[in-house]
């Protein structure tokens, strides 16, 4: 029997002895460190309201606060729950640092883009930014300051888009917000006659109930664009971490898109003549999710990296990253790969 982790990994970040890029494009040599991570204990996350804990994951496309905020604040409007949280958005691909300075070890890239939650912004060069739960820092040359609204509501249902539609603003649906895709990764705050209030990695809102396949037990949630993996043990967040997905300008190679089911567990095997992991769980054929550090510099995952220098399908994780999936999925659960 898998023991079934009862507390909640918030972020993993990984840092090792390898040749780095500046954000000049040349290369300098980082010096060795250990894996970081944090465990956060359930109790600490249980009450998200009083407690007031974000666990929307901090390495996620930024969207501007003004695309989030309720059109018509009432008091339906409460329902929302949510508090804006202070974050970065790249203006262009920006290497982040352990220190503040560019001769400092490189922890990963932020493309231009996407952003990351900020800590500080004191200091007249560089911005103190949240990477995965490690603190970390990004030059203010190539990132501007912006807000997006995170919820407090506890997850109550969570599942993917069965065909394309919109997110509302109210729960009439008669204010539309955003296009959604399908299979889009949902959390449900609350159920209502007619809609969910839910929250995607874009926004916060309403969505019909008949648009959305619920799904229960257990989940690994993988986005292609954002080059990260959620991980779901039942309905709470359990692991934020980055990833390597299929290389992207190689059609053979592409991770393929879909909801499928976990169909294998393997441990300590060759995967291909070049390549040994620890831990592989198949999903769709040959690909699956499995550990990389033999083989990946740690400031790889996350990133750009999947763009040339991608997997051959596969979902490549962090070394405990992959440990920790490997403990909370199971044959039959659900990985859902999407742009």
């Amino acid at each position: 029997m898998k023991l079934r982790v009862k507390c909640k990994l918030a972020a993993f970040v990984l840092a090792g002895s390898t040749m780095a890029l500046t954000s000049c494009g040349t290369r300098e040599e980082v010096k060795a460190e250990e894996l970081l991570f944090e465990l956060i204990p359930e109790e600490q996350i249980t009450d998200l309201e009083t407690k007031n804990v974000i666990t929307e994951p901090a390495y996620t496309d930024g969207v501007e606060k003004t695309q989030l905020e309720v059109v018509t604040v009432d008091e339906d409007s409460i329902e929302y729950n949510t508090h804006p949280v202070s974050i970065i958005i790249a203006s262009d691909d920006v290497n982040i640092r352990e220190d503040k300075s560019v001769e400092s070890n490189r922890l990963g890239l932020l493309p231009i883009g996407r952003s990351v939650e900020l800590i500080s912004d004191e200091d007249p060069e560089w911005y103190q930014v949240n990477y995965y739960g490690k603190i970390a820092y990004v030059s203010k040359d190539y990132a501007y300051e912006s807000t997006k609204l995170v919820s407090n509501n506890p997850i109550i249902l969570k599942g993917v888009l069965n065909e394309e539609t919109k997110l509302y603003f109210d729960k009439e649906l008669s204010q539309e917000s955003m296009n959604l895709q399908y299979h889009e990764f949902i959390e449900v705050y609350k159920e209502l006659d007619n809609c969910y209030l839910v929250g995607t990695i874009d926004g916060i809102g309403y969505i019909p109930k008949d648009k959305l396949q619920v799904i229960e037990g257990n989940i690994a949630s993988v986005d292609i664009s954002n080059q990260q993996l959620n991980l779901y043990q039942g309905n709470e967040l359990v692991m934020v971490t980055p990833v390597v997905t299929g290389t992207a300008t190689n059609p053979d190679r592409v991770s393929d898109e879909g909801l499928f089911e976990i169909f294998n567990e393997r441990h300590n095997l060759w995967i291909t003549n070049t390549a040994y992991v620890d831990n592989m769980l198949n999903y769709n054929r040959g690909e699956g999710l499995h550990d990389a550090y033999r083989w990946r510099a740690p400031y790889e995952f996350g990133g750009n990296t999947y763009i040339y220098n991608g997997s051959h399908g596969c979902i490549n994780m962090p070394s405990e990253a992959a440990n920790y999936a490997s403990e909370v999925l199971d044959i039959g659960d659900l990985v859902l790969v999407k742009k």
